[in-house]
């Protein structure tokens, strides 16, 4: 069973997960990323899901609307 992967990169400095997410919508990867925020909004890590959503874990995307999302941030 895989595991989960959990990325962790300072605000505004998504270089690293876009280039993730670019691939996996591109290639069509078929997964989803939960993006994990403190109560001010600042970002903790983003986590790709593989079997369970974590209780920890309020809103799930797929990698195109992850990236969305950051680019929105950015």
């Amino acid at each position: 069973m895989k595991q989960e992967i959990t990325l962790q990169e300072p605000t505004n400095k998504f270089t690293g997960i876009k280039k993730i997410l670019r691939e996996q919508a591109k290639t069509g990867v078929h997964t989803f990323w939960a993006h994990i925020e403190d109560k001010n909004g600042k970002t903790l890590e983003f986590r790709q899901l593989y079997t369970t959503v974590p209780e920890d874990v309020s809103e799930v995307y797929s990698p195109k609307q992850l990236l969305d999302k950051l680019n929105k941030l950015n």
